[in-house]
Order: structure tokens, then C-alpha cells, then sequence
């Protein structure tokens, strides 16, 4: 069971020239340097926050649909028989795999189950008059969900209290660059930073 990250985001969460305003940064000689510091802030905040900011493709490995049946389930990551996307926002579901209890690769359809994207997390239940299919019960991760998260495929999509956190965390750092570059970058964030995540900081769910 697991969460694996197999299409990384193609644009940044800040961009450069943005980045580079913020900083007051006008030659192009740190351009590499302030680029590796974005991505480095982008890591930061998005384990922090258990969040994407730009588009990415996820895969969820499961060992069966639901914490009631009884195989091989932790607990957090299902409501009865609704299952909860542990990278949010959730943007869409691309699709659900699974093996049958004959052990043969079945695709599970759209049409017979909900995808909640309004809400974070995100969640996955059986339609309306429908029940999750039986699975192989002595194969581990018998569910492969491929699901999309992120607000959105740029920078303009991301919240812009997000962007101004990030902005600041990428200040501190660039003033500390060398405990960055170093491996002994510091734990804490600046106050303001702290804040702003909060009010986006999950439950202890996950």
C-alpha cells in the first residue's frame, strides 16, 4: 500500500521572473541557484501541507476497497467504504484498476463509483446502489487508483496566500543558502510562513 508520485509537475510553482522580482534579483548569473531554492521550497511546503501545488499524476496502491473487508487495511486511508485520497487537492480520478478474486486485472468504470473533489481530502465511494468488487484476498495491493492532484497546471492556480508564504520561505533561504546547500537547512520556518500553512494544515489523518 502506498502513495507514488509518477508524473511530476512540468511548470513550477513560483516561476523564475516572479521569484526573482521577490528577491530583487535583476542579473541572470543565480538564475540556477534561486531555481533549485524554488524547487526546494515547493518540497517544503507540499510535505508539509501533504498537498501538490502544481498538477501531478499520483498512484494509490490499496490492499482491498474498504476497511470492512477485512484484508491487510489501514484504517486511515478508508471511511466504511469510502476511500480517502491522501494527496490533496484532489483534481480527478483517471481511473481504478483491481484484481478480481480470480486474480485477473479488471478496470473498474467511472460510472460505478462518485469522485469528491470539493473537498480535502478527496474521496472515492460506490454510486448509488452500487458496491465495491470483490478482490483477490491473498495478493497484496489488489487496487491501483491513478488520480490527479493540484490546483491547477500553473502558478496562477496555486492560492495566493500560498504563493506569498512560499515567497517568504524562499527568502529566508536564499539569505541562508548555505545551510541549504549544505544538507543542515533548519527545521523551523519563519513565523508569517507558519501561519499562512495552518490554515491550510490537514487532521492528523494520514
Amino acid at each position: 500500500m502506498g502513495l507514488r508520485l509518477t508524473t511530476a509537475p512540468t511548470t513550477l510553482a513560483i516561476d523564475l521572473p516572479t521569484a526573482k522580482n521577490w528577491l530583487r534579483v535583476e542579473d541572470a548569473e543565480e538564475d540556477g541557484s534561486i531555481t533549485a531554492l524554488i524547487k526546494i521550497v515547493t518540497r517544503e511546503v507540499e510535505r508539509r501541507l501533504d498537498a501538490q501545488l502544481i498538477n501531478a499524476t499520483w498512484t494509490l496502491t490499496l490492499d482491498s476497497f474498504s476497511s470492512e473487508s477485512g484484508q491487510y487495511n489501514l484504517d486511515h486511508y478508508f471511511l466504511g467504504d469510502i476511500i480517502l485520497i491522501p494527496k490533496w487537492p484532489l483534481s480527478s480520478v483517471t481511473s481504478i484498476a483491481y484484481l478480481d478474486a480470480d486474480g485477473d486485472s479488471q478496470t473498474h468504470s467511472a460510472s460505478l463509483y462518485d469522485v469528491d473533489t470539493a473537498n480535502i481530502p478527496g474521496r472515492i465511494k460506490p454510486a448509488f446502489g452500487q458496491i465495491w468488487p470483490t478482490v483477490r484476498s491473498d495478493v497484496l495491493e489488489t487496487v491501483t487508483i491513478t488520480l490527479v492532484a493540484g490546483y491547477g497546471a500553473s502558478q496562477a492556480s496555486v492560492p495566493d496566500d500560498l504563493q506569498a508564504a512560499m515567497l517568504m520561505l524562499l527568502t529566508h533561504r536564499y539569505e541562508n543558502r548555505e545551510a541549504v546547500i549544505t544538507g543542515t537547512i533548519a527545521s523551523e520556518m519563519p513565523m508569517g510562513v507558519s501561519d499562512i500553512l495552518d490554515d491550510y494544515a490537514l487532521p492528523l489523518l494520514f
